[in-house]
């Protein structure tokens, strides 16, 4: 539902939604987001480069709060895998492709969910041949198998 966000002005207004936990028109009521939908919202938010990541981060832990589940927790992973910079995606790329991580497979699947963007192209472009090269090394290291 929220994949179609492709403008600064549809973000904010499904901001607006996320504080709000609801879709108002004119004052009624024509939906209330489940805890999906604003984990949704959130991993749209964060592949954004048209807000800071403070502020990211702010909306993250306002919406999130002390929730500890598993839901919870691999959409802070799949945020974090997701921001618009090239730290991130460095950071994101090293832990996936570690062979020695003790990361479960869920977290590595919610980095590597993260970590994609059709709209971070020029971002993610670098990683599309070192994927083949360090694939037969993850194949061979690794208690999951990519091929």
């Amino acid at each position: 539902m929220f994949n179609f966000i492709t403008t600064k002005e549809q973000m904010e207004l499904v901001l607006v939604w996320l504080e709000n936990s609801k879709i108002e028109n004119e004052g009624a009521l024509v939906f209330e987001l489940t805890t999906s939908h604003k984990h949704s919202v959130l991993r749209m938010l964060f592949k954004d480069p048209n807000f800071s990541k403070e502020m990211k981060l702010a909306v993250l832990e306002k919406t999130l709060g002390d929730d500890k589940s598993d839901p919870a927790e691999k959409t802070r992973i799949k945020c974090m895998s997701g921001l618009p910079d090239a730290e991130s995606k460095e950071a994101a790329w090293l832990a996936i492709t570690d062979v020695n991580s003790k990361e479960s497979i869920a977290e590595r699947e919610a980095k590597m969910s993260g970590f994609f963007s059709w709209n971070q192209l020029e971002l993610n472009r670098p990683y599309f041949d070192k994927f083949y090269e360090v694939l037969k090394d993850m194949n061979t290291y690794l208690p999951f198998k990519y091929l």
